[in-house]
C-alpha cells in the first residue's frame, strides 16, 4: 500500500476518533451541568464534616430563572403585547371595519411590538417625516431661502429708473407682522421672515421711487397653485395656501373668519410690500407679475428663517403649505425641477437611500400627506424614525404631548404628557401618530400607529392609548424577583 493510500484509509477513523471525543466532551458537560450542586462544606481528613447530604439548589442550574434580566424583558414585552393587542380589538374600531397597523422599536432598531408592520396605510401627515428629513439632509439645516429684489440698474439718486422685481425664492414664512402674529396653531404666534424688514432693506439701498412697477416673479417653481389630486376644497377650507415661490401670509389674504387664498400669490405679495414701501416715503408706478430679466442687478434681498426652524414650524403645526413649497424646492434643487412630481422623486429616493426598510410600500403623490393616495407602512416609518434618533435629529422638533404644537391638547392628565414626541396625522377615515416615547427607563422607543377608515373620534382615543403604554413600558415583575431561589 502507497503511503497516499494509508492515509486516505487513516482519514475516517480519525474522523470518527474526533467525533467520538466530542461526543465523550459533550456528555460529561451535560452530566455535570445537570448535577445537584450544594453549598460549599469543608472536608476534615477524608470525610465530610456533616453526615447529611448537602441540599441542591432551590432552582435548577438548567433554568431560565439564571437569565432574571431576560425574564423580565420577556415579561414586560408580553404585558406590552397584550396591552396593545387589547386597544386594536377595541370592539368600537374592530365595528367600524377599520384596519391598524402598529410598530414599536427600542434602541438599534429591536422590535418591541409589531402588528402588520408591512401593511400600506394612508398616512395622512406622517410624509411630512420624510419631507423633513429630506430637507434637512440635502438643503442643510442651516441653509435660508432667499427673496431677491433686483432691476435693470441700481438706483441712481434713490430712483430707479425702470420696473423693480422681487424674486421668490420658496419662502413658506414669508409673513406681515401682524399675520405672524396669531397664523400659527389655533391663532398662537407663527416664526416668520417679515415682509417689513424687506421694505426696510429696500429703503436701507437707496431706493426712494421707481419709475416702473414693482413686479413679483415666482417663475422658480411651476404655475400649479395645488397638487391635481387634492380635493379642490383644501386651499379653499384653508388647509394648504395656493403654492408660490413667491407669497406672503401663506398665500392668503385673510385666515379668519373664513379663509381666503389669493388668486394671484406673487401679484398679492408686491401689492402688500408696495403698502409698506409707501408707509416708509417710497412710491411705486403700479404692482403686477413678471420674471426678472436675465441680467437684472441684484438691489437687495430678504434671508429666510434657518431650515431647521422652518422644518420645526412645518412638524409642530403640521403646516401643509410649508411642506408642499419644501417638496417644491428639493424638486427645484435636485430633481430637475420646482414641481411637487419632481420634489416628491427626491423624496423616494432619499427613502431608498437610508435604507433599513425605509422605502418598503411607501407610494407618495405630495410631500404633505394630504393627498388620499399616498401609502406608507409602519414598518417602514418607525425605520425612518430609527434613523433620526441622534440629539440632531427629529425628536427635538416634533409636537410634544400635552405641551405642544398639535399635541398641546392630547394626552393631557396622562403619564404621556411630556413623554411622547410625535407627528399626528389626520384626514377623513385615517388617524395616525408616529414619533418616539420615552419609557420608564427614560429610554427612547420609536413607533408608528396607523388607522384607516374608522370612527375618527373612537380612533383618537386608542391610538392616544397606545402613546400611554408605552411610557410605562417595561412594566413586569422586578429581575429579583425572577432570579434564582435559595435553598
Amino acid at each position: 500500500m502507497t503511503a497516499r493510500g494509508a492515509a486516505r484509509r487513516a482519514r475516517p477513523r480519525a474522523r470518527s476518533a474526533l467525533a467520538t471525543s466530542l461526543f465523550l466532551v459533550a456528555a460529561v458537560c451535560a452530566a455535570l451541568l445537570a448535577w445537584p450542586v450544594g453549598p460549599f462544606r469543608p472536608l476534615s481528613g477524608t470525610a465530610r464534616a456533616a453526615d447529611a447530604p448537602a441540599a441542591g439548589p432551590a432552582t435548577p442550574v438548567l433554568s431560565l430563572r439564571r437569565a432574571p434580566a431576560f425574564l423580565a424583558r420577556l415579561a414586560a414585552g408580553h404585558r406590552l403585547q397584550d396591552g396593545i393587542d387589547r386597544v386594536l380589538a377595541d370592539a368600537r374600531l374592530a365595528t367600524t371595519g377599520g384596519r391598524a397597523c402598529v410598530v414599536v422599536h427600542a434602541a438599534g432598531g429591536r422590535t418591541v411590538y409589531a402588528r402588520h408592520p408591512d401593511l400600506a396605510l394612508a398616512p395622512a401627515s406622517t410624509v411630512k417625516l420624510l419631507t423633513a428629513v429630506t430637507a434637512l439632509r440635502r438643503i442643510g439645516p442651516d441653509a435660508r431661502l432667499s427673496t431677491d429684489v433686483r432691476a435693470d440698474r441700481l438706483p441712481v439718486d434713490g430712483v430707479v429708473d425702470g420696473d423693480l422685481w422681487v424674486v421668490g425664492g420658496g419662502d413658506p414664512l414669508l409673513a406681515t407682522a401682524d399675520f405672524a402674529a396669531s397664523a400659527g396653531l389655533s391663532g398662537a404666534p407663527r416664526p416668520a421672515s417679515r415682509l417689513e424688514d424687506l421694505a426696510g432693506a429696500i429703503v436701507a439701498a437707496g431706493v426712494r421711487q421707481v419709475h416702473g412697477r414693482l413686479l413679483g416673479d415666482d417663475h422658480r417653481y411651476d404655475t400649479l397653485r395645488s397638487v391635481p389630486t387634492w380635493k379642490p376644497a383644501y386651499v379653499e377650507q384653508g388647509q394648504s395656501g395656493p403654492l408660490s415661490a413667491l407669497m406672503v401670509n401663506g398665500g392668503f389674504t385673510r385666515l379668519r373668519p373664513t379663509p381666503l387664498p389669493a388668486s394671484a400669490p406673487a401679484a398679492d405679495a408686491v401689492a402688500r410690500l408696495a403698502l409698506l414701501l409707501a408707509q416708509r416715503g417710497v412710491q411705486v408706478a403700479g404692482v403686477g407679475e413678471g420674471v426678472a430679466p436675465q441680467g437684472a442687478v441684484a438691489v437687495t434681498s430678504l434671508a429666510s428663517l434657518p431650515m431647521r426652524q422652518i422644518v420645526t414650524e412645518m412638524l409642530r403645526d403640521s403646516d401643509n403649505t410649508t411642506a408642499e413649497l419644501l417638496t417644491k424646492e428639493l424638486g427645484f434643487r435636485f430633481g430637475g425641477g420646482g414641481s411637487t412630481a419632481a420634489g416628491v422623486s427626491v423624496l423616494d429616493a432619499m427613502a431608498r437611500a437610508l435604507g433599513r426598510g425605509v422605502a418598503g410600500g411607501l407610494v407618495l403623490a405630495d410631500g404633505s400627506g394630504l393627498d388620499r393616495s399616498n401609502r406608507a407602512t409602519c414598518g417602514a416609518l418607525t425605520a425612518l424614525l430609527d434613523t433620526q434618533a441622534g440629539p440632531d435629529g427629529l425628536g427635538a422638533l416634533l409636537p410634544v404631548a400635552a405641551r405642544s404644537g398639535t399635541l398641546v391638547a392630547r394626552f393631557a392628565g396622562t403619564p404621556a404628557a411630556g413623554r411622547v414626541a410625535a407627528k399626528t396625522g389626520s384626514l377623513e377615515g385615517v388617524v395616525a401618530l408616529s414619533g418616539y416615547a420615552t419609557d420608564a427607563r427614560d429610554e427612547r422607543l420609536a413607533f408608528t400607529v396607523l388607522v384607516n377608515d374608522p370612527r375618527d373620534d373612537v380612533a383618537h382615543v386608542l391610538v392616544d392609548r397606545v402613546g400611554v403604554l408605552l411610557v410605562g413600558y417595561p412594566q413586569g415583575p422586578a429581575p429579583g424577583e425572577l432570579g434564582p431561589g435559595q435553598p
